[in-house]
């Protein structure tokens, strides 16, 4: 059992005569409780009366109630919470002038809330701003004045204002006063909830520390905050083996901005196999005081996106992975139809999508599963479950419900509103949820409640600004588990104050942050804030903060660690100066103090216990060394697959053997595997559909004209304005597959690039010899080894002496080399030479971009064009000096790529290691990083298996 955090002996006088007790936050008052229950327990006590332990918010929260229920006249308003502060400031700010001008007003609604509550605490009217000159403050305080006519329009209280009228009530008797008031944990307090105390009682009571008996503190430096980290870590542990019984607290000043960090450094060390996806979730061994927002969880964050399908449009990425959540509907029985209806929506290329668009997808991939399979699928036996609504189903009856509603409505309905879709959608799916989940679940609910509560304010809210409110209450909520008690207590600076452990570690402590740097409040005068004593206005208050704190912990444990990074990137850091006055100790003395602490001889042992102290260091590295030591492998020859199916239909053109000679794996990945990779969606054309669109236009363009001899007879400006009509006609087809992109001055500027571009083409290809066009676009079924393939041709020409010149054209920069070598790897031009129904004197590529337009080819012409060498000159010395003898090379060499595909060859083998770098969307598949690793693996093998072509 873990030992309380508090030392409940200094308020048992206080707890035996009833007399009320105050903290100033919920963790330490439930401390106290804990503790009181534990000190019961072991005094052989079963029943016992429960301490008036409050915490002040609660206790102020009882007061007014009892104040409502005595009839008083002036408390009649109802007390509102702060998010319903911020919507009336929201409101107010909108509303203002200067409203429309403003770009984040929810922040500002937060920033004036704090001010105005600021002003209240401190007892300072509005009027005081009028002594200011600054336009910012008699902004503020016009707001301010515009806040409290809706407040007292909808007869609305702050919780400030409660105070002032309970301090009211108790000095003119309606409220019974307390005899005496303990206060436990507080630095100081503002001056309205000083007077509501001084109004409430006779005496106030400061619990006094109590000195821990003998207290080792010690300062430590490390290299930088995460070795700090590490270190707690690894001292916790090893006091944790030591002794179970002890109570360790990590203090971490700013831990709300690292809290993640500090998870992943104690997670490593703790439980390493924690990180493994198949380890179910359980209590990890040390607990946060830090919770995460709630719209950060997987679960409710999946619930928000849900909810963003009623917008009109909606991001790609986080709707495919939305689609893959298993938060709705019946993920397990629709798995194959959103695989594939996110394959559908990202071969789409769009970087949002409309509600219309993932409906009519969604409707077209499942009416293409039959009922049966989809009965198969899900298991169905009984004929009543058929009628299970499918996914597309799921999604119209949302639609249909979102077009039922009114255009503004107010929260709460709203919220039912929500709850309706989440029912629709099969909310929150059919697995059961573990019990982080559950919790989560059951705040989602209670966040409802929060968000229906803004009704007071009687705001009618759009769905879209409803939508923003609810998120933004989800990003300022936080969830913390609720778990047993843990031995390790990982705290922020305040949630420390008041606990007592036998073990302490305070981190992060170097002079930048500590004493912290003051940070007035933009709203409020800086001088009227450091003349009043508010948080964070000077660097006195700030240092006499951080001072009373590092005094309570240097009494809070019989060890304490105060701990500083030497450096933050590469900015050397300094000890804060209110720590430097402690004895600099290394770790390896920690962890010798602690042996030491729990009655460890040093005889032979402390050697032990420094190396396992040196071991604990690399215990997520040791855990994966120890999975290793104990694996059982399995070696698998994965160089070769089964045979191609020579009736199987085959899609794909010459790309199949450009991937078997590149990377025989990924052809197979790609060709008989179905693995894809998606072009990256752009914000307007992306490079392949630029040169779609010049493909096209350019075979609109020859289909017409059909020869040179048309081309050199029409003007300058008959040129233009007959490739100008041809882009618009091949562009014309992506404008209205995506208009909201594709806008009409965006397309005028393309429209101007693309027949410069292709006028520059033409002007080359009115410099050459006669030729006629014979073909254009045109697709063709070739065979090669038996392997029957599609090919599509660019272009093939009949020059005025009869041979044929074959052309592809490229937007990029091609390289005739790429024809060059065992295995080639451009493979089209030299397959469709082999295998056309006519004998081909040349092939060339037309590169046509801003930088060159040209022929780069190989062949034997009569009159070539420039830039299309004979075979053996140039740099093609590793082919054939006759164009027969080039046929019959590249007839063979394809042949041989065209045999390994049907073979099933599937070598993770890179043609070189220049290319791989265009392939790394394949990687996770083909494990080619890996290759190295598993070499050796095989290399220091011990037992007689057979090596294989590939280890995977």
């Amino acid at each position: 059992m873990v030992a309380p955090l508090f030392e409940i002996f200094p308020l048992l006088p206080a707890i035996e005569q009833a007399a009320l007790i105050l903290t100033p936050n919920n963790r330490l008052k439930n401390k106290i409780l804990e503790s009181y229950g534990h000190h019961s327990l072991i005094h052989g006590n079963q029943i016992w009366q429960a301490p008036r332990v409050y915490a002040l918010a609660d206790w102020q929260r009882d007061a007014w109630l009892s104040l409502q229920d005595a009839g008083c006249v002036h408390c009649h308003g109802t007390l509102t919470n702060s998010h319903q502060r911020e919507l009336l400031w929201q409101q107010v700010i909108a509303n203002s002038s200067e409203g429309a001008e403003l770009l984040n007003t929810d922040k500002l609604a937060a920033q004036a809330d704090l001010a105005y509550r600021n002003l209240l605490l401190w007892q300072l009217p509005l009027s005081t701003l009028d002594d200011y000159s600054d336009s910012d403050y008699r902004l503020f305080s016009r707001w301010a004045h515009d806040f409290e006519k809706e407040l007292e329009r909808r007869q609305l209280l702050c919780a400030e204002t409660s105070y002032r009228l309970l301090a009211q009530a108790y000095k003119d008797g309606t409220l019974e006063r307390e005899p005496v008031i303990f206060l436990k944990g507080f630095d100081d307090l503002a001056p309205l909830l000083n007077t509501l105390l001084q109004a409430a009682t006779e005496t106030i009571k400061e619990v006094p520390v109590k000195p821990t008996a003998g207290m080792q503190v010690g300062r430590l430096q490390l290299p930088d905050f995460d070795q700090e980290v590490l270190g707690a870590a690894h001292w916790s542990r090893q006091i944790l083996k030591r002794d179970p019984a002890a109570s360790i607290g990590i203090i971490v000043p700013n831990l709300g901005q690292c809290r993640a960090q500090v998870e992943r450094c104690f997670t490593s060390v703790f439980e390493p196999h924690y990180f493994l996806p198949q380890t179910p979730r359980y209590t990890l061994p040390f607990n946060f005081s830090a919770g995460i927002p709630l719209a950060s969880t997987a679960l409710i964050y999946d619930t928000l996106q849900l909810l963003q399908l009623n917008r009109n449009r909606m991001e790609l990425t986080p709707l495919c992975n939305l689609l893959q959540s298993p938060f709705f509907s019946a993920v397990e029985n629709e798995y194959t139809e959103r695989t594939d209806l996110v394959t559908r929506l990202r071969r789409l290329g769009k970087i949002t999508l409309s509600g219309t668009d993932l409906r009519y997808h969604c409707q077209q991939v499942c009416s293409g599963f039959s009922t049966t399979a989809q009965a198969r699928t899900a298991g169905i036996t009984d004929a009543g479950d058929s009628d299970i609504p499918t996914l597309a189903a799921r999604l119209q009856q949302v639609e249909t419900l979102r077009r039922q509603q009114p255009k503004q409505q107010l929260p709460g309905q709203w919220a039912d509103f929500f709850l309706q879709q989440l029912t629709l959608l099969g909310w929150p799916g059919q697995r059961r949820l573990d019990s982080n989940e559950y919790q989560q679940v059951s705040q989602w609910y209670q966040l409802l409640e929060v968000f229906s509560s803004l009704d007071v304010t009687g705001s009618m809210l759009a769905l879209n600004a409803a939508l923003g409110q609810l998120q933004g209450l989800a990003a300022s909520t936080h969830f913390q588990a609720q778990v047993p008690s843990s031995p390790i207590q990982i705290l922020g600076a305040l949630e420390g104050a008041g606990l007592q452990f036998t073990h302490c570690w305070v981190m992060g402590l170097h002079q930048r942050d500590w004493p912290p740097a003051p940070s007035p409040h933009p709203l409020l005068p800086i001088d009227l804030q450091r003349r009043h004593g508010m948080p964070h206005a000077s660097s006195e208050r700030e240092l006499a903060f951080a001072r009373s704190l590092t005094a309570s912990y240097r009494q809070c444990a019989e060890y304490v660690v105060f701990s500083s990074p030497q450096r933050e990137g590469e900015t050397p850091l300094e000890p804060s100066r209110l720590i430097e006055d402690l004895p600099l100790i290394s770790l390896p003395e920690i962890k010798l103090q602690t042996m030491a602490s729990a009655n460890i001889s040093a005889d032979g042992n402390s050697h032990r216990g420094e190396e396992d102290a040196r071991q604990d260091y690399c215990d997520l590295q040791g855990y994966y060394r120890r999975l290793l030591a104990c694996r059982q492998l399995e070696w698998v020859d994965c160089a070769r697959g089964p045979t191609l199916d020579r009736d199987r239909a085959l899609r794909g053109g010459s790309g199949v053997l450009r991937q078997q000679a590149i990377c025989p794996f990924n052809a197979f990945a790609v060709y008989r595997l179905g693995a894809a990779a998606y072009q990256a969606p752009a914000p307007g054309l992306s490079s392949i559909e630029r040169g779609v669109v010049l493909h096209d236009a350019l075979a609109f363009i020859w289909a017409q004209l059909k020869s040179s001899r048309n081309l050199q007879r029409l003007a300058p400006s008959q040129l233009d304005e007959l490739v100008e009509q041809y882009v618009r006609r091949a562009l014309a087809p992506l404008q209205q597959q995506r208009p909201e992109l594709l806008g009409k001055h965006y397309c005028e500027l393309e429209i101007e690039r693309q027949t410069k571009l292709i006028g520059l083409w033409l002007a080359l290809e009115g410099q050459r010899g006669e030729f006629d066009v014979v073909a254009t676009e045109r697709q063709e079924d070739v065979a090669i080894a038996g392997l029957k393939l599609q090919l599509r041709l660019d272009r093939l020409d009949r020059l005025q002496s009869g041979d044929y010149l074959l052309i592809d054209y490229k937007t990029g920069n091609p390289k005739i080399q790429n024809w060059q070598g065992e295995r080639p790897q451009e493979p089209q031009l030299p397959l469709y030479a082999i295998s056309g129904n006519r004998d081909v004197n040349a092939i060339a590529f037309a590169q046509i971009n801003a930088k060159q337009c040209q022929f780069l080819g190989l062949g034997e012409l009569s009159d070539p064009p420039a830039g299309i060498v004979v075979p053996g000159t140039g740099r093609n010395q590793d082919l054939p000096g006759q164009w027969n003898d080039v046929l019959a090379h590249w007839r063979r060499l394809l042949e041989n790529l065209a045999r390994e595909f049907q073979r099933g060859e599937s070598r993770v083998e890179y043609l070189e290691p220049g290319v791989q770098r265009y392939y790394t969307d394949y990687e996770p598949l083909n494990r080619v990083r890996e290759q190295p690793q598993l070499e050796q693996a095989w290399a220091n093998r011990h037992w007689p298996h057979p090596q294989p072509g590939a280890c995977l």
